[in-house]
């Protein structure tokens, strides 16, 4: 069995780090969005702005949009009822991107480089 090296130990710290700071700033950003969604200004513009997007969508702006089928905003949505699905991609995402990134610094240091064979004695002779 390999033993682990001052190298593992860095390695593993940096993991827990970024992990932990993807979950401390998800955490953060649902705080604020929460807060945020008390404030009835956020849920009036959001009012307003499906009242316009049904004009829209009826024939009279530049674009034709579909209707918000939501009562809230999206980042209220995202952070409220699929925060979990949110920290969890996140975080499978995260370790897949960290988990190549070390792949290839390690294989890049870990490679033999190729030496020049020895001249033969024939060679020095001619």
């Amino acid at each position: 069995m390999k033993r682990l090296t001052w190298k593992h130990y860095i390695g593993i710290l940096l993991y827990v780090g970024m992990i932990s700071t993807i979950v401390l700033v998800l955490l953060q950003v649902r705080q604020q969005v929460q807060s945020h969604e008390q404030d009835p200004r956020v849920q009036q513009d959001w009012l307003d702005w499906v009242e316009t997007a049904e004009k829209q969508a009826a024939g009279e702006g530049p674009v034709q949009r579909r209707v918000p089928q939501s009562e809230a905003p999206p980042l209220t949505m995202l952070m409220g009822r699929h925060f979990f699905v949110c920290l969890v991609a996140s975080c499978v995402l995260a370790t897949a991107l960290y988990v190549t990134l070390v792949f290839l610094i390690l294989g890049s240091y870990n490679t033999n480089v190729a030496t020049p064979d020895k001249p033969t004695e024939e060679a020095d002779h001619e």
